[in-house]
Order: structure tokens, then C-alpha cells, then sequence
């Protein structure tokens, strides 16, 4: 009898036969003593000889027993090739007990009646062998067995293993250059808490290449994930944070669990970095993807932005242009950009406009040299009587010697608790008492906080605790343009602050067009500048001498009088 097929019927614990079962550590023993052998002879549970069995199947029948015993009365059948025992409700580890054998017509060259004491067989001895020499194929799928430990056994025909969703935590290495996972192909899926640390890492591009590196395999036929079979793995209700691959099948096959070695196994998807299955979203400003690794989220590179967490590549920030297909470049003098991307740069309006290498919005077009804008219809006007165009109106325009601009007080009120974000101006003009409501912008589109008016260099006043700053009425956009004014007494206006943008005056002058004398100053009329008042003993001198001088003329007089009446 050849084959033996056994399927589908009702064989269940107690019909399975328990011939030829050897005790717990039999395949340490090395040896037989008296006892083992004296079992081994009994004819109750002797173990069969089907010499000529080669395939056997009693998939689906409620077996129900330890696998380890379950082996047993085949271990002894050295012909036995095919092993097919799924779903039959198999359970426990998998021992060496159940690949140690003997040769059964040796056991039977035994007489019962020689061995009744417990004494060594001395010349009798038999030694014990591998079992199952010409197994070349075992399915066991569809069970509940934990671990697979043949104790050194080496299965050396075996080639086709079938471990499909059973209760398998751990796989024994095998003895000397041989192991489970070297045979043909094994089906080990379905198997969650399976775990094994001796997976290969190789630097290769494709599977073909461990080919080419043979020479630097420390096995025969090592474990290598396959670089180019990542797939992403689903999970409902959740981001796809990672993907997968299978081993390399150039020299066998074997399938397994991303669990088997997920670390190895498995990578993060672009967008998330982290080892294994264990991923998290890239920062803000950061990124991964399979061309630069996905275990840490590198920086994005100068002049590259992300707009949300998660990302895989950098895109070109504002004010940036793409150049080639991984480069950006800040925007050529004259141009700006908005928005983040692939987007080229804009040009300012027209010829009049200029900008400064990577801007960021058309209201960082300035004019050139010789103009002015007008923020409200961005036109270049041509600058006006005693503007000082001489270089381009980035912020504060200035105004040369004998001319003034006008200035207002900006009352600050914070929109926000917090001083990071827009304010409310309140802007009181000098003349009039014009007043309305303003967002205090840098060059037209950025907020500036509050803070950050000081590191501007404009004045902080402070009058019955309200914070005030002193600005241009240009800069506060209270005005279009500019309001330039002559001033009536030229050498008293000295021009602009350049840091600033407010008015200077001469000293001792002061408020508008420098037209009013400081204290301890004084002038002859409106057209003058101010001198310095004479102290009281300059005074007093001055009255002295004045006196003097009238006493002196009167007498010159009266002289000249009597010498003509003479």
C-alpha cells in the first residue's frame, strides 16, 4: 500500500493509535535503555511498518490531538513521502521527540524476555536516527499548532511546507547548514504571533541582484525582503501609514505575515517616518518618500515649503520659482510670486516697477528710482517738489533740506490679547483732526505686531496710557502720496530721518514745518530760524553799553550845539 487517503471521515483522539510513542526527551537520549526498548517491544503499542506507504491524507477528520503525538506512529515509516493533515484540529508545539526514530526490524531483533531489569543494553545498544528521511512534502494547515522544533533534525528531502493559519509562535532553527526555511516553498501566513529575527539585510536594488552578492550571504539561502514588492497595506477606518513587501524568491519561496519580522518587512509610506509599522505623520515643513528614506522626515530644503503635515516632497515656497524638476530659486529682481508650488514668477506692472529678489506679492513692487507709488491704484507717480527720489521708496520716503512731510500719531489698540497678529491704528492728522480706523501693514502685506513698531526705529508715545507712534501720513496711509510742504524758514528743515522717515529740525526748532521756536530760542519773523535767547547778564550789559553809548551821543551833540552857537 502506497497511498493512504483517510480524508473526510470521523477519526478523532481516541481512534488515532499510539503506536511507537517514545517518552519526553527521547531525542536527547542518544541511546535506548531497557525501558524505552521494552515499550518499544511491546505488541500493544509497538510501532507499525508500512514500508511501502509514500502518501497519506486524513485532512478533515476532529483528530484533536498534540501534534507532537500525533507524529508518532509515523515517524517510524522511512518511505513515508506526502504528509497531508489539515484541519484536523492539531494543537501544541511541535517537539523533537517526533522526528527521532529507530529502524524497526532492528527493534524486533529484541527478545522481550532479555530485558527485565533496567540495565544498559551494553553491545546491545541501538542507536537512534533521524525520522522521516524521504518526506518531501507536509500540509498541515488549518490547525492550532504553536511551535515547529525538530531538535537538529534535518528534513533534508523535504521541500513543499504548508503552515497556513495556525497558532505558530516560534520556528526552531535547524542543525548544521540546514533549516525550515530552506526548503522549496513554505506557506506560513495566517500565523500573527510568528516571529523571527534572522532576516537578511542586503543593499540590492531588485532580487536578481543576490545573484551577483552569493559570495556574501552568510546562508545558502538567506531571508531577504523583496525592494521592489512593497505594496500598501488597507486597513479600514485608517490612513494608509505604511506598506509591505515579501521575501525574495530567487532561491525558494516563502511566505509569511508582515508581522514574521515587521521591522524588516515593512516600511512608512511617504509622508511618515518611523520603523516598521510603527509610522507618524511628517511635520509641517518636512517630508519622506522612498527615494530619501521614510525611518526619519528630513527638513525641507532652503526656499521649499509643505503646506500641511504628511507631505512627500517640498514645494516651491512663495517668492521661489521651480527650476529643473527638484530645484527652486528665489524670483528675479522685478518679479514676484504668491502662492507656493510650480508657479512661475510674475512681473511687476510695468517698466516703472521694481522688486527685490524673491518677493512675495505684487505689493512688493516698489518704484524706481524718480517715482513714488500710489498704493491706491499702484501707479508710479513722478515725485513731487522736495521729495528725495534719488534711490527707490522702499518704505519711508524722504524729503530733501528746506522741505516738510506731513506726520500723524498712530494710537494703538491690539485687536487680539495676544500681540502676534493685527492691530486697530487710530490716526490723528496735525491739521483738521482727521481720524480713522487702520491695519498697520509692513510694505502692504505683512502684519506687523505691536512689538515690532519699536525695531522699526518709530517713537513710542505715551500719553494718559495710551501708546501712540509718530509716522508720516504716507506710511499710515492716511495719504496717497505724500504731503511735502516748503517750509517758510528753509535752513530750519533739515530734511528726513532715513531710518524713521520723520521730520528733522534745526536745533531749537520744532513743530510743524520746524516753524516753532524750543524754548530758550527765539526769531525776528516767520522767514528767520530760531536763535538762542541772551541770558540776563548779557542783557544787563547790553543796557549797560546801549546807555553808555546814548550818553555818549547826547554829550556829542550838545558839544556840536554850543560850538555853533559860538
Amino acid at each position: 500500500m502506497e497511498t493512504l487517503y483517510l480524508a473526510n471521515n470521523r477519526i478523532n483522539r481516541t481512534g488515532w493509535p499510539i503506536w511507537g510513542r517514545t517518552p519526553d526527551g527521547f531525542c536527547q537520549l542518544g541511546q535506548l535503555n531497557s525501558n524505552v526498548m521494552r515499550q518499544l517491544l511491546d505488541p500493544r503499542v509497538a510501532p507499525p511498518d508500512w514500508g511501502s506507504l509514500t502518501d497519506l491524507d486524513v485532512s478533515n477528520n476532529p483528530i484533536n490531538v498534540d501534534v507532537t503525538d500525533f507524529l508518532m506512529p509515523l515517524k517510524w515509516q522511512r518511505n513515508l513521502m506526502v504528509l497531508t493533515a489539515a484541519n484536523c484540529s492539531l494543537y501544541g508545539a511541535m517537539r523533537c521527540e517526533a522526528f527521532v526514530a529507530l529502524n524497526p526490524q532492528e527493534v524486533q531483533r529484541f527478545d522481550i524476555g532479555t530485558l527485565d531489569q533496567e540495565t544498559s543494553l551494553s553491545n546491545k545498544m541501538l542507536q537512534t536516527h533521524w525520522a522521516f528521511p524521504t518526506l518531501t512534502s507536509v500540509h498541515m494547515r488549518d490547525n492550532s499548532i504553536t511551535a515547529i522544533d525538530t531538535g537538529g533534525v534535518r528534513l533534508e528531502k523535504l521541500y513543499h511546507a504548508d503552515f497556513h493559519n495556525n497558532s505558530l509562535v516560534t520556528i526552531a532553527s535547524g542543525h548544521g547548514s540546514w533549516e525550515v526555511f530552506h526548503v522549496e516553498y513554505a506557506r506560513f501566513t495566517e500565523n500573527p504571533d510568528l516571529r523571527f529575527d534572522a532576516v537578511t539585510d542586503m543593499d540590492i536594488e531588485k532580487c536578481q541582484d543576490l545573484r551577483k552578492n552569493f559570495s556574501r550571504m552568510s546562508t545558502a539561502k538567506p531571508l531577504v525582503p523583496d525592494p521592489q514588492g512593497y505594496l500598501v497595506r488597507d486597513i479600514e477606518g485608517e490612513e494608509d501609514e505604511y506598506e509591505c513587501t515579501e521575501f525574495c524568491s530567487i532561491f525558494h519561496q516563502i511566505e509569511v505575515d508582515d508581522t514574521f519580522n515587521s521591522e524588516k518587512l515593512c516600511r512608512c509610506v511617504g509622508g511618515y517616518e518611523g520603523v516598521g509599522t510603527n509610522c507618524t505623520k511628517c511635520r509641517a515643513n518636512t517630508f519622506s518618500n522612498r527615494q530619501i528614506g521614510t525611518k526619519t522626515c528630513q527638513d525641507c530644503p532652503t526656499g521649499r515649503v509643505t503646506s500641511k503635515e504628511g507631505a512627500v516632497i517640498c514645494e516651491c515656497d512663495k517668492g521661489y520659482k521651480a527650476v529643473g524638476e527638484s530645484e527652486c530659486a528665489l524670483c528675479e529682481k522685478g518679479s514676484y510670486k504668491e502662492d507656493t508650488g510650480s508657479t512661475p514668477c510674475t512681473p511687476c506692472r510695468n517698466e516703472k516697477f521694481s522688486s527685490l529678489p524673491g518677493s512675495q506679492s505684487e505689493k512688493d513692487c516698489f518704484c524706481n528710482a524718480g517715482y513714488i507709488k500710489n498704493p491706491n491704484d499702484t501707479q508710479c507717480m513722478e515725485c513731487q517738489r522736495g521729495l528725495n527720489c534719488s534711490e527707490p521708496i522702499l518704505f519711508h520716503p524722504r524729503v530733501e533740506e528746506g522741505f516738510y512731510q506731513l506726520e500723524v500719531n498712530l494710537t494703538i489698540l491690539p485687536k487680539h490679547a495676544h500681540s502676534d497678529g493685527p492691530e486697530e491704528l487710530h490716526t490723528d492728522g496735525q491739521k483738521g483732526g482727521r481720524r480713522r480706523l487702520l491695519e498697520w501693514t509692513w510694505n502692504s502685506s505683512h502684519y506687523i505686531p505691536i512689538p515690532k513698531l519699536t525695531d522699526l526705529g518709530l517713537p513710542l508715545l505715551v500719553d494718559n496710557n495710551t501708546h501712540k507712534r509718530r509716522m508720516t501720513s504716507y506710511d499710515a496711509k492716511v495719504t496717497a502720496l505724500p504731503v511735502v510742504v516748503e517750509c517758510p524758514a528753509r535752513d530750519a528743515c533739515l530734511g528726513t530721518e532715513r531710518e524713521t522717515g520723520l521730520n528733522k529740525c534745526k536745533t531749537g526748532e520744532g513743530g510743524f514745518l520746524c516753524g516753532f521756536c524750543l524754548q530758550g530760542y527765539t526769531r525776528t519773523n516767520p522767514f528767520t530760524v530760531c536763535a538762542k535767547c541772551n541770558t540776563y547778564a548779557q542783557d544787563m550789559a547790553t543796557g549797560i553799553v546801549s546807555l553808555f553809548v546814548a550818553l555818549i551821543f547826547i554829550f556829542f551833540l550838545t558839544f556840536l550845539s554850543q560850538r555853533a552857537a559860538a
